[in-house]
């Protein structure tokens, strides 16, 4: 009787384990919550050979998946552009001048998430840097200045959100030219409840208990 009970705590312990990394592991590659983050042009029309714009007379893209706002959706190697040359994708977004764009974003529960994207700076056109503003649900998360022609560079913070919110990404100079590239908008899942890891320690301790009851059993026979 007592091998049968060590058999089932031993089961049921590893029954945690694997439950604890199989939802690691999908968090790990599943739970990013940004719609279209790189800014794919599915759907949209390019009025302007390599450009388009969301929401602009004469310009329209007619829609760009995920997004709305006010922005230029750009090709990687679009020349009146100059040439932007993204490494994520075939497009990307420009907060040129005070353009912006935004999501509304429905997260599953309360906790910290993580937001990382990519920008660079437009190198043919402006007289200085551009700077943005990230928000999320009406909060500044953070400003940040781009210079003329600055190579892409990856970007990431924490944050504290409860639910559904907006996030939003606003061009801040009003020189018309001066244009910030963002690219690769993640936003990811947040680290795994206490709760999680009660259930882990539970686990482990299940294992070594087991482990320890089995142990003299042996010795004797």
């Amino acid at each position: 009787m007592n091998q049968e009970y060590g058999m089932k705590t031993l089961a049921f312990a590893y029954a945690i384990l694997l439950a604890f990394c199989t939802a690691g592991a999908a968090q790990a590659t599943s739970n990013n919550y940004v719609s279209n983050g790189s800014f794919e042009a599915s759907g949209a029309s390019l009025v302007d050979g390599s450009y388009c714009y969301l929401n602009v007379a004469s310009h329209e893209c007619g829609g760009v998946t995920g997004w709305s706002g006010q922005f230029p959706l750009i090709q990687s190697v679009s020349g009146p552009w100059g040439v932007p040359n993204s490494p994520y994708g075939a497009f990307l977004a420009g907060l040129q001048g005070q353009s912006h764009f935004e999501q509304t974003l429905a997260l599953p529960a309360a906790g910290r998430y993580t937001l990382s994207w990519s920008d660079a700076g437009r190198a043919n056109y402006g007289s200085g840097p551009q700077s943005y503003r990230v928000s999320f649900g009406g909060v500044s998360l953070e400003t940040r200045s781009v210079s003329m022609g600055a190579a892409w560079s990856g970007h990431a913070l924490t944050f504290t959100a409860t639910g559904v919110g907006e996030l939003r990404f606003d061009g801040l100079n009003g020189d018309g030219d001066r244009t910030a590239f963002i690219d690769n908008i993640l936003l990811l899942a947040p680290v795994p409840e206490p709760s999680s890891y009660s259930m882990l320690l539970i686990g482990l301790g299940l294992l070594a208990f087991s482990t320890r009851r089995e142990t003299p059993e042996k010795f004797i026979k």
